[in-house]
């Protein structure tokens, strides 16, 4: 059997649990692993490193980069250079809403909403509020800005000088929102053969 650390040239990160690769003792795993310190960091193996190229609110495109990416996909067009695609998966409810003003830098109406909601057992039915309500205008201005948070961005990255990745801010650098489409007029399309199910 090839053991994995056999592949690697780096010692992992310590993690809160034991590895396997580790091979250690049940009483070598707690006194291994009976502290561990939590850094707010990207914690990385020695002799690795990482460059902040973009963040939350940044410019991308039309638009901004958007909220919890977890999905990248770098295609290089000529060495040390290419474009960044990244998925902005989903809003965090709480962190999104206690940092939005600070971080985009406009306050939306979250203590209107809640307040409504609170008088009225947690539930509010949009769908039942008429067209010209002020209720309504606050929770469509608050969805907007969540919508605008999620998505695709693409932007345009080089390696400088001394060898840390950076953003060009080509003219190629776009942004695919949750609200694409849907008030500028450029809609998404498909092309191609479709299949009938």
């Amino acid at each position: 059997m090839v053991k994995a650390s056999q592949y690697w040239t780096f010692s992992p990160v310590k993690i809160p649990i034991p590895l396997t690769i580790e091979n250690l003792s049940d009483e070598q795993q707690k006194s291994k692993y009976k502290t561990y310190e939590v850094v707010d960091d990207v914690v990385l193996p020695e002799g690795f490193t990482y460059d902040v190229i973009a963040q939350w609110g940044d410019k991308v495109g039309d638009s901004r980069f958007g909220y919890n990416n977890d999905y990248l996909s770098f295609v290089e067009t000529r060495p040390n250079e290419g474009f960044l695609t990244i998925n902005f998966e989903y809003i965090s409810g709480k962190t999104w809403r206690e940092t939005y003003e600070k971080v985009i830098g406009k306050s939306l109406p979250f203590e209107e909403v809640k307040a409504f909601a609170d008088e009225n057992k947690g539930e509010i039915n949009t769908f039942a509020l008429a067209k010209d309500d002020v209720l309504k205008s606050k929770i469509e201005a608050i969805a907007t800005e969540a919508l605008i948070d999620q998505g695709i961005g693409i932007i345009s990255l080089k390696k400088n000088a001394i060898g840390q990745w950076q953003r060009t801010y080509s003219e190629t650098d776009r942004r695919i929102t949750g609200i694409s489409g849907l008030k500028d007029g450029r809609y998404l399309k498909a092309t191609g053969p479709g299949i009938k199910v």
